[in-house]
């Protein structure tokens, strides 16, 4: 179980970011230490939503874009024939775990690009499950459905201002956002214009002064699929695939990938050390919670210079460590979890060699 203790340690420690891909690009892009070391193609965004006119990484979406039927196979594969909202979670939770796994099984190795793209558009899907999750109790056993088509779930991402980051706005077009999330759905196509039913009701409510929702974390950038784009009030049946003129941009899929679930992942056994991830995203909740959202003597697990996957775990006040059991299918949670929900009070040091503790039960 060593490689799976050593993913777990990379995820806490903001190492993913700063691996590099097939291209010699950052895999966390904007969020690596050495992004502005690599050339860039960036543009002012052309979407007519919220990004309108924000930085939008075209590098980023040009890898996505090269692999992007073998990561829809991969999404229908991880949500499973019926999804729940727990299951997307989970989903993205392999995502954003995939390429530690890869550097760790060979650490000689370059990120394969198609790993690297599965990261960029799991990194916000893991934020915005994570809101929805911990909105209240009982969205995790929720049918994935409930929560709209892929044209709802745009919507929300576009008005709850989701697809903004500090620095850059996400370059997915909302096609392609539409067609991840029918993806994990397990659908396959264009969609009808229908309305959005729950993910219309909110647990993210638009913040007046323009900045970040209440349920929405600021993120520091968006390459990925979880900071968008579109016409939101369009009231047209999108196409199934990006817009034509993207094509040029995101370049030709390899007929290998049509519809095949990346190769790279499936060899990598994601059963092994997802129970393990989730656990650690879990730990991390119930500390974080309990001090408040403190940083202290949690540096390099929440806050500025935390993993930004658990940003969204602490964008919404009125929250104590009970709520973290959100984050878990009914019956699901780990005892190590359960057994730091009844602790007493600690700080921030304690509480981080709590974390340590829960992770290393769940192996």
């Amino acid at each position: 179980m060593d490689d799976v203790r050593a993913v777990a340690a990379m995820l806490t420690r903001r190492q993913v970011p700063d691996l590099a891909d097939e291209d010699g690009r950052p895999v966390g892009e904007v969020a690596a230490t050495w992004y502005r070391d690599v050339v860039t193609d960036t543009v002012r965004c052309p979407y007519r939503d919220a990004r309108h006119g924000g930085v939008m990484n075209r590098s980023a979406l040009r890898q996505m874009g090269g692999v992007w039927p073998a990561l829809l196979a991969t999404f229908r594969a991880l949500g499973g024939p019926e999804p729940r909202v727990i299951d997307a979670f989970r989903a993205a939770l392999v995502g954003i775990s995939a390429p530690a796994a890869a550097h760790v099984a060979h650490p000689e190795r370059p990120i394969p690009n198609g790993l690297a793209a599965l990261y960029k558009t799991s990194l916000g899907l893991s934020q915005v499950t994570a809101a929805l999750l911990l909105a209240d109790d009982g969205v995790a056993d929720a049918p994935l459905s409930e929560l709209g088509d892929g044209v709802a779930f745009f919507r929300f991402l576009d008005d709850g201002r989701w697809l903004l980051g500090e620095e850059q706005v996400c370059a997915g077009s909302e096609a392609m956002i539409v067609e991840a999330w029918e993806g994990l759905l397990g659908r396959r196509g264009a969609l009808p214009p229908s309305p959005p039913p729950a993910l219309g009701a909110p647990s993210a409510s638009r913040d007046t002064s323009g900045g970040a929702s209440a349920t929405r974390p600021t993120t520091s950038g968006s390459s990925g699929l979880s900071q968008t784009s579109g016409s939101p009030g369009g009231g047209g049946a999108l196409p199934p695939s990006p817009p034509p003129a993207f094509q040029a941009t995101l370049g030709t899929p390899s007929p290998s990938d049509a519809g095949i679930v990346l190769p790279e992942l499936a060899e990598l056994r994601h059963e092994r050390w997802l129970p393990v991830a989730h656990t650690l995203v879990g730990a991390v909740a119930v500390a974080g919670l309990a001090v408040g959202g403190a940083a202290a003597g949690l540096e390099g697990w929440i806050g500025p210079r935390g993993p930004a996957w658990t940003r969204a775990l602490f964008s919404a006040p009125g929250r104590g460590p009970e709520h973290a059991r959100r984050l878990f299918a009914r019956g699901a949670i780990p005892p190590s979890v359960e057994a730091m929900i009844t602790m007493p009070p600690a700080s921030g040091v304690v509480w981080a060699a709590r974390i340590e503790e829960a992770v290393n039960a769940s192996y």
